[in-house]
C-alpha cells in the first residue's frame, strides 16, 4: 500500500502545471517525507524518479538544505540511474548557494556517472553546470571549453534546453570579457532556444543576461525592459533565484537612471529574497550596490553597515574599510570614485572578484 502510495506521488510530482506545483508546495513535507521511506526501503524504480523530481522542485522554490539533504540519501540507491541526474542536481544545488568550489567535484562525478550509462541529458548539464562554476570562480577558459561541450551535446541530441543554457553561460563570458555586443546575440539566441525548449527558468538566466549587456553598452532602459520581463518571468514560475538576480539588475538600472532610492528599494527586495534561500552571492551583490549608494551620498555609517553586511554573507572577516576616507568626503566624491569601490569591496567574496573589473565598470557611468 505503501509503494502505490509513492508511485502514486511519482505521477502526480511529473505535472509541471501551475496547480500541480502550488499542489507540490503545499505537501512538501509529505512528499520528502514519502521520498526518504521509498529511499530506505529501497523501493526502485519509484524512489528514484520520485526522488528527484522532488529535489528538483525544491531547488526550484529555493529550498536549498532540504534539496541537498535528499540529494544525499538518494546517492545510496543502488540503481545507477540516479546517480548521473541526482548528482547534477546536488552540484546546481551547491552552485546556487554560492559554494562554486564545492560544485566542481560533484559535477565531475556527474559527467563520469552519465558517460557510464550513456545518458547525454545528464552529461550536456553537467558540462553546462561546470562552465558556470568555472566562470563564477573566474577560471574563463575552462568555463568556455564546458559550454562549447554543453552546446555540442545539446545540438548531437537535438536539446534546445541544453544548448540555451550553453548560449546563456557564453554570454556570460563575452560580458565579462569586455564583449557586451557578442554577449547579447548569444543571450538573445538563448532565449529563444529556452522558448523552444519551453524552458521558463533558462529564459530567465538570459533575460537577465540581456539586461546586464544592455546596461554595459548605455541602453538603460532597454535593460530596465528586459529585467522587469526577467522578474515578471521569475515571479511567474516561482523561481526566487532568479527573482533576486533581475532585483538587483533592476537596482544597478535604476542607479544608472540617476534613481537612487528607486534604486535602493530594488537592491533591499533582491538581498531580502536572496536571504530567504540562502543565496550568498547574491546577498553580497545587493549589499556591495546598497554600501555604493550610501558612498555617493557621503552616509558613513551607512556604508559601515553594508560593508560588515558583506562580511556576515560571505563568511570572510572584515579587512579594513578605503571606502571611509571617500564618505567622509561627502556628496562631493566622484561617481567614478564612488563606482571603484568594488575593487576592495569584492575581496569578501573570493568568486566575485572575477567580477569586479566589469560590474565596476558598468556601473561607473552612473
Amino acid at each position: 500500500m505503501l509503494r502505490q502510495l509513492c508511485e502514486h506521488y511519482l505521477r502526480e510530482v511529473t505535472e509541471t502545471t501551475t496547480e500541480a506545483l502550488s499542489w507540490m508546495d503545499t505537501e512538501r513535507s509529505t512528499l520528502v517525507a514519502a521520498a526518504e521511506m521509498a529511499i530506505g526501503r529501497g523501493w526502485s524504480p519509484p524512489a528514484a524518479g520520485l526522488t528527484i523530481a522532488i529535489q528538483q522542485c525544491l531547488d526550484d522554490r529555493g529550498h536549498y538544505e532540504q534539496a541537498l539533504a535528499l540529494g544525499r540519501k538518494a546517492l545510496t540507491l543502488e540503481e545507477s540511474t540516479v546517480d548521473a541526474p541526482g548528482l547534477t542536481l546536488l552540484a546546481l544545488t551547491l552552485w546556487r548557494q554560492g559554494n562554486f568550489a564545492g560544485s566542481i567535484p560533484i559535477y565531475r562525478r556527474a559527467l563520469h556517472a552519465a558517460g557510464v550509462i550513456g545518458d547525454r541529458r545528464s552529461l550536456g548539464r553537467a558540462h553546462n553546470g561546470l562552465g558556470f562554476a568555472y566562470w563564477r570562480l573566474g577560471v574563463f577558459p575552462q568555463a568556455l571549453r564546458c559550454f562549447q561541450a554543453g552546446l555540442d551535446v545539446g545540438a548531437r541530441i537535438g536539446d534546445h534546453s541544453i544548448q540555451a543554457y550553453a548560449r546563456t553561460g557564453i554570454g556570460y563570458l563575452a560580458h565579462w570579457r569586455r564583449q557586451p555586443h557578442s554577449g547579447l546575440a548569444h543571450h538573445e539566441e538563448a532565449v529563444l532556444l529556452a522558448r523552444l525548449a519551453h524552458d521558463q527558468e533558462v529564459e530567465c538566466h538570459a533575460l537577465n543576461g540581456i539586461g546586464l549587456g544592455a546596461l554595459a553598452v548605455g541602453r538603460v532602459e532597454q535593460a530596465l525592459e528586459y529585467w522587469q520581463r526577467a522578474l515578471h518571468l521569475a515571479r511567474h514560475t516561482g523561481s526566487p533565484f532568479s527573482e533576486a538576480r533581475a532585483l538587483v539588475g533592476l537596482g544597478w538600472g535604476h542607479q544608472r537612471h540617476g534613481e537612487p532610492d528607486t534604486a535602493k528599494r530594488y537592491h533591499r527586495a533582491g538581498l531580502e529574497v536572496a536571504q530567504a534561500i540562502g543565496d550568498r552571492y547574491q546577498q553580497a551583490r545587493a549589499c556591495i550596490s546598497l554600501a555604493d549608494i550610501h558612498t555617493i551620498r557621503g552616509e558613513a555609517e551607512a556604508v559601515r553597515v553594508s560593508e560588515v553586511e558583506v562580511g556576515l554573507r560571505t563568511g570572510s572577516p572584515r579587512r579594513g574599510c578605503r571606502t571611509a576616507s571617500r564618505a567622509d568626503r561627502g556628496p562631493s566624491a566622484t561617481c567614478a570614485a564612488a563606482a571603484s569601490r568594488p575593487q576592495w569591496c569584492w575581496r569578501y567574496c573570493p568568486a566575485v572578484a572575477a567580477h569586479a573589473s566589469v560590474e565596476a565598470e558598468a556601473r561607473s557611468r552612473l
